[in-house]
């Protein structure tokens, strides 16, 4: 059940290094 858990809080934190590369690449 924990891995229920994880699951979310790694696809938000994929998410938001996401947005940063994107975000550097226009920069």
């Amino acid at each position: 059940m924990m891995c229920i858990s994880s699951i979310p809080l790694h696809t938000l934190f994929s998410d938001l290094m996401y947005r940063i590369h994107i975000i550097s690449l226009r920069t």
